[in-house]
Parts: C-alpha cells; sequence; structure tokens
C-alpha cells in the first residue's frame, strides 16, 4: 500500500472517530514547541537564538551534562553553539551507514521519504545537527542543516585518520551483529577477538599495543552503540542482545551452557550471520519456506511466519511440537497426512543444521548430537476430507472443518 493511501485512509479514519480536533492541536503544539517558526537559517547561533525553550531543553538533555536549570537562556544557547558541532565530531565515526546516508542526504538537499523524516527527527533534530523550520503562511516544514554542521562532514570526510576509524567501527558493528546473531549473549572478550580475526585474519602474534588500541576502540564502540539502541545491552563484562529481559534471564540462559565453547565463525560466516540470524540459503531452509508460502499465499504472511520460526528456533531450540502450536495457531491446514509428514521432516532436517544459541553458535550437526526426526499428531493440520467430516457432529453454520472458512452448510454439507 502506498504512503498516500496510507494517509488517506488514516484521515478518513481520524475523521470518522471524531479525532481531527485533538490532532491538529497535538501538532500544533509540536510545532510550538519543537520547531522554529518563519524564515529559514543555516547559522547555528541564530538558529540556537530562535528556537523555543523545549528544543533548546531537549538538544541540552541529548548532548549536554549540566543541569539544565542551573543555566540561563543565554549560557544555554553560548555552550549549545560550541558543543554541538564538536558533538558530531566526537560521534561521527560511530554513526551506522543509515545514519551517515541520511546526513549527507540532506547536506546534499536531496528529497527524503516520511520513513526518513522520521528518522531526522529521532536522530539529528534532538541534538541540534538538523533544526526544523515552519513556514508562518503555509504551515510547510523544511530540515536545515546549520552551516558549522556541514563544514564539520566536510572536515570528516578529508581526514584519513577519521576515514580509517570509521571504518574499523563499521567493521566492528558487523562482527557485532554475527554475534549478536550467532550467541546471543556474550563476553565482551571474545567479539574483540572476532573483531581481531575480522581485521588482521589471525589473533595470534598481533602486537600487544595494536592489540590495545583494538580493544580501546571496541570498548567505546559498544557504549555508544548501546545508547543509540542497536539491539543489545551491557552488563559488566557481557553484551546481551535486547531478546533477553534483564541480568536474571540471561544468567539463567548462561547456566545451560556449561562449558560449550564459541564457534568461531570465518569471514564468509561473519558477513553472513551480520546480516541474517540463519543461513537463508540452506536448501531445507530454502524448502520450508516455499511450502509455508505455498500454504498460505502471497499476502506476506508467509515471510512473517519463517521469521517467527527462525528465532524461535535459533533462540529458543523450538521444536516440531512448537512448530505444530504456530500452524494450529494460524488455522494452517495440509492436503494429506503425507504433505504434512513431509513438511515437519524438512523442518527437523533444518533444525539440525542451524546454528543456536545454545550450542554457542555451532548446529547440532557440528557438535555431532543425534538428529530429531521426531514429529507429533498432526491430525489436526491435515485438511478433513467430506467423508471423515460426516462423522463428526457439527452444527450448520458451523465453521466447516475442511478449512475452507465457509459455513458448514454452505460447503461439505451435502458432500
Amino acid at each position: 500500500m502506498k504512503s498516500d493511501d496510507i494517509k488517506r485512509k488514516m484521515d478518513a479514519l481520524f475523521q470518522e472517530l471524531g479525532l481531527e480536533e485533538e490532532l491538529e492541536k497535538a501538532a500544533k503544539g509540536f510545532v510550538e514547541n519543537f520547531m522554529i517558526s518563519g524564515e529559514e537559517t543555516e547559522e547555528l547561533s541564530e538558529a540556537l537564538e530562535r528556537a523555543p525553550d523545549s528544543l533548546i531543553d531537549l538538544i541540552w538533555e541529548n548532548i549536554e551534562e549540566g543541569d539544565p536549570h542551573l543555566f540561563g537562556r543565554e549560557e544555554k544557547e553560548a555552550l549549545l553553539c560550541k558543543d554541538i558541532p564538536q558533538d558530531l565530531g566526537n560521534g561521527f565515526i560511530y554513526l551506522n551507514e543509515y545514519q551517515l546516508r541520511l546526513l549527507f542526504r540532506l547536506k546534499a538537499g536531496f528529497p527524503l521519504e516520511e520513513r526518513e523524516l522520521a528518522s531526522v527527527r529521532q536522530l539529528f533534530c534532538r541534538r541540534g545537527w538538523i533544526f526544523s523550520f515552519v513556514d508562518a503562511v503555509d504551515n510547510k516544514c523544511t530540515f536545515v542543516m546549520m552551516r558549522q554542521i556541514q563544514n564539520v562532514l566536510d572536515n570528516q570526510l578529508n581526514d584519513e585518520k577519521v576515514q580509517m576509524l570509521l571504518g574499523l567501527v563499521m567493521g566492528f558493528r558487523k562482527v557485532l551483529q554475527a554475534a549478536l546473531n550467532l550467541y546471543g549473549v556474550f563476553e565482551r572478550e571474545q567479539l574483540f577477538r572476532l573483531f581481531i580475526l575480522y581485521v588482521e585474519k589471525e589473533e595470534d602474534g598481533i602486537d600487544p599495543k595494536r592489540k590495545g588500541i583494538f580493544y580501546q576502540l571496541g570498548n567505546q564502540a559498544l557504549e555508544e552503540m548501546e545508547n543509540q539502541d542497536e539491539g543489545f545491552w551491557l552488563d559488566a563484562d557481557y553484551v546481551i542482545s535486547n531478546d533477553f529481559e534483564d541480568q536474571k534471564d540471561y544468567q539463567k540462559f548462561l547456566k545451560k551452557m556449561k562449558n560449550q565453547e564459541y564457534f568461531i565463525p570465518d569471514i564468509p560466516d561473519m558477513d553472513l550471520y551480520s546480516e541474517s540470524i540463519i543461513d537463508q540459503q540452506n536448501a531445507h531452509y530454502k524448502r520450508l519456506a516455499r511450502i509455508l508460502q505455498g500454504l498460505i499465499g502471497n499476502d506476506g504472511r508467509g515471510d512473517n511466519l519463517m521469521v517467527q520460526i527462525e528465532y524461535q528456533v535459533t533462540e529458543e531450540d523450538m521444536s516440531s511440537a512448537g512448530l505444530l502450536d504456530i500452524l494450529t495457531g494460524h488455522d494452517i491446514l495440509f492436503k494429506n497426512q503425507e504433505a504434512a509428514e513431509d513438511f515437519f521432516r524438512c523442518f527437523n532436517n533444518w533444525g539440525y543444521e542451524v546454528k543456536r544459541w545454545s550450542n554457542r553458535g555451532y548446529s547440532d550437526k557440528e557438535l555431532g548430537y543425534r538428529k530429531n526426526d521426531w514429529i507429533p499428531d498432526i491430525s489436526v493440520v491435515i485438511r478433513k476430507k467430506p467423508d471423515d467430516i460426516k462423522k463428526i457432529k457439527i452444527g450448520r453454520n458451523d465453521l466447516c472443518p475442511c478449512g475452507s472458512g465457509k459455513k458448514y452448510k454452505k460447503c461439505c454439507i451435502g458432500k
């Protein structure tokens, strides 16, 4: 569905619910508190001088440490005028590819999509890197990058040391994402080992001073990335996926690991698992996804269900019994016993080869475990035939057990 269609549908819904006036008040309040009214400017000092108090305080909270109530308005403006460009300079190498692309698109004046505009507000306006101006006549909103911010971007791009550090941090982010997908929770030490292997191609023989630089950069990058909410949190020496709720949750998980060693990915594996929690090129996985898509149709639900299955197998060791629960919960039916058994055998074959958190990145096959070929009672996911339906007591207005979605009286009652 196109964004214009969505907007029209939402506008119609708000009108139907009588929320237009409330939304208009909310929008007006946002403009008054977090946008600058009138003519645009690229001078940071002028933008800060014209900015509402609420916007000044929001920027202060994101880049300054002192209590804002201890400073007057002019003091805040002076400090922010100095510290906003410095904030970008300090954080530049820790920006991810999407954030960098967005900044340079803004700098070049390229048009942005709705999702990108929302990201600009969330990521950059709150730090004062970008200001939002609203025309007092037609209420048109424009994002403007301050001249001082443009200068910082130019300087960073022309600095060879910054370019080198930016490349290292991008590599570190890739290694971090691969570790999160393979392990779920792991020691910082393990992450830094993988980072060194990724950059140096070996760990032994590396100069201690150079190794120390990698560790220092890694620790700084972790702290910055945690603040950016990149899918993990830190607890002492551990890096923990956001899929663990709290310390008790992940420590309970660690107790199950015993003395299991970590799977050490090579460079191709690192690239693969930095993008996905599973290997989507696995033959059993591809067949499983294809069968599920055929059962559901092309409305996107098949892809969503496969994502759910991926995560529950990788993170929670879901068995074929769990798969059965998913299928019954979504009213998915097979045409006969043979088709259902084939699907579950395919699932067991894939599950044997998938890398799991509980194995610290290894598959059951790699660890030499015995494959689980058990298939639960799958009669509940097999489409009923008319002869079978006649043996069941069904009301005329009940849904037909064949799975068609029609009432019994309009489906199999006379068959």
